[in-house]
Formats: structure tokens, C-alpha cells, sequence
């Protein structure tokens, strides 16, 4: 006849898994991700949450910023004339969604456009 060993067992391995225990990611408020051209109007107000898509710069005197945010092109336009009008810019609407900044004899032009749950903004400045 074999004989087995006795093992006294003090503690047992625990394996429940506990995702309410897990390091939790956190989410940071989103501001503005970009760099402008150093040529941009540092006192022309850029819709923030916002992110630069795309860059031109023309042989002119005019350059473009591209940038895309959250939410519908009526509630971007409602904004960018609360902030910018707060900055001294004289708001000449050309429709729903386009519109022209003007301050001191410069002129900033943008067109909105929807697409699908953001709004794409090009500014002409």
C-alpha cells in the first residue's frame, strides 16, 4: 500500500478577478491639440475642444488652418460669435455657415461644415 503525503493548506491561491480594482485610465478634458503658424492672429479666439487637421499657407498674404471639433455647425458658429465679438472682431455673417471676422483692417474668413457628429472649420485669415 502507497502512502500519500498530507500537505496542510494555510491560505488558498485567490483568483477572483476584481476589475473594480484595476488602474482606471482617466480621461482629461480635451482643449486644443496643435501647433498654429506663427503668422495666425494671437487675438483671434480658435474653437477649443478643437484639433488642427490640416495647414496652407499661401504665396499671398493669406494662410489656412483646417481644424475639426465636436458638436453641430449651429452650435460652433453660435460660439465662435460669443468669443470672438468678446474680442473686438466685427461678425459679417454670409450665411448658416460661413462667416467673416473683421479688427482693425484685417479680415478672417471660415467655413463650417458638418460632418457626421463634428464640425469641420476652415479659417482664412
Amino acid at each position: 500500500m502507497e502512502t500519500l503525503e498530507i500537505v496542510d493548506v494555510t491560505e488558498g491561491v485567490d483568483s477572483q478577478i476584481r476589475p473594480e480594482d484595476d488602474i482606471q485610465a482617466e480621461l482629461r478634458e480635451r482643449e486644443f491639440l496643435g501647433v498654429l503658424p506663427g503668422g495666425f492672429p494671437s487675438d483671434f479666439w480658435v474653437y477649443s475642444p478643437g484639433s488642427i487637421v490640416d495647414l496652407e499657407s499661401d504665396d499671398g498674404d493669406r494662410g489656412i488652418v483646417a481644424l475639426r471639433t465636436f458638436g453641430s455647425v449651429d452650435d460652433v458658429r453660435r460660439r465662435l460669435i460669443e468669443e470672438e465679438s468678446a474680442r473686438g472682431w466685427q461678425e459679417s455673417g454670409v450665411g448658416s455657415a460661413l462667416l467673416s471676422f473683421t479688427k482693425e483692417g484685417r479680415r478672417i474668413d471660415l467655413a463650417l461644415e458638418a460632418k457626421g457628429n463634428e464640425t469641420w472649420i476652415r479659417i482664412e485669415y
